[in-house]
């Protein structure tokens, strides 16, 4: 089961198991990763959460969301969220370029990737749930039911994961 609460220590994650310290923490913390402001109307802003908010009994932690406030615009309260600031930096620029293309009058998407099998597929190769090189077919490729097929697959390989999927 994942960590819930989490604190920065420069730009990496680390769980925070007291939760006083926790609090302590937040309460002074810079958690900003980006600010953009496209326009004057449009400003892109990206924050570290401090609270894992996968719902999932597998894959990583998500502690990062971009945001959109946009009043009346396309892509007004859009949202992104990332397990890694580096994610959280990459999916803050993209979210300003498709701000960029709805205000050029493009049709833009909101179609991220935010949990994707080979995110999962690392997070329990990193806590030792597979020992062994898996081939992963493109995500896009995949539908919902082959998706999660496959990491209940993976999960099956994984014991700890599995009473981990049981308990919550």
């Amino acid at each position: 089961m994942h960590a819930s609460k989490y604190i920065l220590e420069g730009t990496q994650a680390v769980p925070e198991p007291d939760p006083n310290a926790w609090a302590r923490w937040f309460e002074t913390a810079n958690r900003m990763v980006a600010v953009t402001q496209v326009t004057r109307e449009i400003q892109v802003v990206t924050v570290f959460l401090g609270i894992d908010h996968n719902d999932a009994p597998w894959g990583v932690p998500v502690l990062f969301e971009t945001r959109v406030a946009w009043a009346g615009g396309a892509l007004d309260r859009a949202c992104w969220r990332y397990s890694t600031w580096e994610a959280a930096v990459q999916g803050h620029a993209e979210m300003c370029q498709r701000c960029e293309q709805a205000l050029a009058g493009a049709p833009v998407s909101l179609a991220a990737e935010p949990l994707t099998m080979a995110a999962t597929l690392q997070a329990l190769r990193q806590r030792g749930g597979i020992d062994r090189d898996e081939t992963i077919p493109d995500d896009t490729q995949l539908s919902w039911a082959e998706w999660t097929a496959k990491v209940e697959a993976l999960l099956a390989e994984c014991p700890q994961w599995q009473q981990t999927a049981g308990e919550r």
